[in-house]
């Protein structure tokens, strides 16, 4: 795996509204994860990111790098929901 991106999908059949996540292997294209949900909530993405096989940790990263993920990752979800917490949003 070298480059992966992840996406919801909405499938839609007669009145039925199901949701697929994936993820995207771009070096080659395979769908390296998905599952298929009738719900979209946070269980649902992480079933398909627990079915990855991913190294533990990169012993390369600059503290630099590892900064700028921890930041963005406590930061930006908050940002997008003017500070509220998902459920306040929902």
């Amino acid at each position: 795996m070298e480059k992966l991106v992840t996406d919801i999908t909405y499938l839609y059949f007669g009145n039925c509204k199901l949701y697929l996540s994936s993820v995207i292997d771009l070096y080659n294209r395979d769908m390296v994860a998905y599952t298929i949900s009738d719900c979209q909530d946070t269980d649902f993405v992480l079933d398909t990111l627990n079915q990855l096989e991913l190294p533990k940790g990169n012993k390369n990263a600059t503290q630099q790098q590892v900064a700028f993920i921890e930041n963005w990752i406590n930061n930006y979800p908050k940002r997008v929901l003017d500070y509220k917490s998902p459920r306040l949003v929902l």
